[in-house]
């Protein structure tokens, strides 16, 4: 039960942080903030006392989150693989802390990281549905497993989508302007591999409620 409350903590949080960053945005820029087609990092407050909060609050986040990896994965287990688990979910945490920091002033590192959060969810659902096959399902039940490939799959697919390729390329309005259009692939992808990041937690968090 404990494991499960330490899961909706750190999802709880991350709504939190969300709520405060689309706010400071739209109060200083006077425009609501897009997920389609806005980065993380461009959830960024002028004023520094706004910057600390809103920053804090997803320190806050992802630090719960790895402590709560280390609780459930590392703490009184004995398996090799559990212990790797704990270790790509708290580096992952500092790699998605990054795209809310690094802008496109260093696009080539922004890009790099944005691959590695990718790469490196694919690795939690992956580890987390071969865990599910080590303990025959008797800890992790076979649908979290057969949950867990397959996001996996779909996180994989959407690595190697063409389109991610040229997520440069801008668009053109009806008045000629050059826009990132109605959705920006590489801001949607992170988007996409951040949410990912919270659903294992809400994953994990419903398996030890109901098992």
């Amino acid at each position: 039960m404990i494991k499960s409350y330490i899961c909706l903590v750190s999802i709880v949080l991350f709504i939190i942080s969300m709520i405060v960053g689309r706010y400071i945005y739209s109060f200083e820029k006077k425009e609501k903030y897009n997920y389609l087609t806005m980065f993380p990092y461009e959830i960024k407050p002028k004023a520094y006392g706004l910057l600390i909060t809103f920053r804090g609050l997803l320190a806050l986040w992802l630090g719960v989150c790895s402590i709560s990896s280390i609780y459930i994965f590392f703490i009184n287990q004995y398996l090799l693989i559990e212990k790797v688990l704990t270790l790509v979910i708290v580096i992952n945490a500092f790699l998605i802390l990054s795209l809310f920091v690094v802008d496109m002033k260093n696009y080539r590192l922004h890009q790099t990281l944005s691959i590695f959060v990718s790469i490196f969810n694919i690795f939690m659902y992956f580890l987390l549905g071969y865990l599910g096959i080590r303990f025959a399902f008797t800890k992790f039940p076979l649908a979290l497993t057969i949950i867990s490939f397959i996001i996996a799959l779909i996180l994989i697919i959407i690595l190697l989508l063409p389109s991610l390729k040229n997520w440069y390329v801008l668009k053109r309005d009806e008045e000629g302007n050059l826009t990132r259009g109605k959705i920006f692939p590489l801001a949607v992808f992170e988007w996409i591999n951040i949410i990912s990041f919270v659903l294992f937690y809400l994953i994990i968090g419903i398996t030890f409620l109901i098992i």
